[in-house]
Order: C-alpha cells, then sequence, then structure tokens
C-alpha cells in the first residue's frame, strides 16, 4: 500500500486516441514519480505538477522509504502492472511512458544495485549527492564545494527565509532555469576533474524538471 498519493487528471480515452491519430490533437505523456523523501520532494513535484497544468503524473511516496533498490523495484512493479492493465483493456493510456525515481546518495549502501537494476529495466533515476536539497539550493545559487545535507539546509534557510523542513515553492517561481544551469555546470565541473556525475555535490533532478516541463508544453523552457 502507498501513501501521500498526488493522482493525475484522468487520462484521454479511446476516443481521444483516435482524435490524435486523425491529428486533432496530441496527448501527453504519463510519468510515474517515485520519491524516496515524504515532504520536500513531494511539495517540491507536486507544485510543479500544478503549475504544468493538464500534465499527467503521479507522485507516489512508498511506504518503505530509505533503499533507492527497493524504490527500483517498486518501480518496474508498477510501470509493469500499469502495462498489463492496457493490454487487458486496450487502452495505451494506461500505461506510463515515462517512470522515475528520486533519492538521494547520502549512506544507502545499495545505491549502486538500484542504478544497475534501473538501467537494466529501462527505469531513469534522478540522483542528488548528498540529498535532495541541493536542487532547491540551487535555484539561487551555484555550488561547488562539498556539502552535507544539514550545511544544505543551512543554506536553504538564508535563501527562503522561514524554511526548515518544508518547502515554499513559492520563492522558487522563475528560478528553475538558473537551477538547471547550475545543476549542469555542476556535471561539466566533475566531468573536467575526473569525476563521477553524481559526485558531491551534483543533482539529476535537472534532467527529470527539463523533460517534465518540455513534455507538458511548459514555456519554462525553449
Amino acid at each position: 500500500m502507498l501513501k501521500g498519493k498526488i493522482l493525475p487528471p484522468r487520462r484521454a480515452s479511446r476516443l481521444d486516441n483516435l482524435a490524435r491519430r486523425q491529428g486533432r490533437r496530441v496527448v501527453r505523456q504519463r510519468f510515474l514519480l517515485l520519491c524516496e523523501g515524504e515532504v520536500t520532494e513531494r511539495e517540491y513535484f507536486g507544485d510543479l505538477r500544478r503549475e504544468l497544468r493538464g500534465s499527467l503524473v503521479t507522485i507516489d511516496i512508498p511506504k518503505e522509504r530509505g533503499d533507492p533498490l527497493r524504490l527500483v523495484q517498486e518501480a518496474v512493479r508498477r510501470r509493469d502492472e500499469a502495462a498489463k492493465l492496457a493490454r487487458r483493456l486496450g487502452d495505451d493510456n494506461e500505461r506510463f511512458d515515462s517512470v522515475w525515481c528520486v533519492c538521494d546518495v547520502d549512506e544507502h549502501h545499495r545505491l549502486e544495485d538500484a542504478v544497475e537494476l534501473a538501467e537494466k529495466k529501462r527505469i531513469n533515476m534522478a540522483v542528488s549527492n548528498p540529498c535532495f536539497e541541493l536542487w532547491p539550493a540551487l535555484h539561487f545559487d551555484g555550488c561547488s564545494r562539498h556539502m552535507t545535507a544539514n550545511s544544505l539546509k543551512q543554506l536553504l534557510r538564508g535563501n527562503m527565509k522561514g524554511y526548515d523542513k518544508s518547502l515554499d515553492c513559492r520563492k522558487l517561481d522563475g528560478l528553475r532555469p538558473i537551477a538547471i544551469n547550475n545543476a549542469m555546470e555542476l556535471e561539466r565541473l566533475h566531468g573536467r576533474n575526473g569525476n563521477a556525475l553524481n559526485s558531491n555535490p551534483s543533482t539529476g533532478v535537472w534532467r527529470l524538471v527539463e523533460k517534465l516541463e518540455k513534455c507538458a508544453g511548459s514555456p519554462g523552457l525553449r
């Protein structure tokens, strides 16, 4: 049983599929996001889904958290169940077009196993090192020094008055292009230094956000 579910609007019917084939409308992709964190990630992506009106995004917080390998296994199960339902109903709109696991590096001992399984099963990973809070922090400033979860929370408190654990997404309005550029620059920096792309600090959340924006037809990125 999953909790913390944010359900998307109902996807188009078979008649809509016919309309799509006849060129009258375009059905947007259906995303499944499974987040490791219970609060910040859910707040951020829930707010983003509301902003990208009508985008078909399901956000789930698994009951058992703290293990990225289990997160990937759950993502595989959910995707495959949706595919079976689509075949049974003869309705491809029941499928998930893109499945993502959002998790942190922290001190997870099975992260490498999770990444390996995700690659094998074609599940996308958005990994943040050391934690997801790096992503909202990058909306304000670039950050190349080694960070801890506590130092990132302190950094966010400096940029977002009143921040504790809950994220006031209104204070991030209009700043996503800055965050994406800062995250990309971190990857370029690690590449120049010969480090792994998920070295500290780094986050792959920008790829997920960019894909959501483009698939939803958001004017946020062009």
